[in-house]
């Protein structure tokens, strides 16, 4: 729920976001919508 992956606990599933963290610990890009299936390659080719 920190994220916004869930409204609240009685949610049945959380919502496919994604944050990348930088070396400091701070969010350096914040994906709302993620499909699974290509965003591996793309977080890793933005890395």
């Amino acid at each position: 729920m920190a994220y916004g992956a869930a409204s609240s606990s009685k949610d049945e599933y959380a919502k496919r976001i994604a944050y990348l963290i930088d070396e400091k610990g701070r969010v350096a890009q914040a994906h709302p919508k993620v499909d699974a299936r290509v965003f591996p390659k793309e977080a890793l080719a933005s890395l």
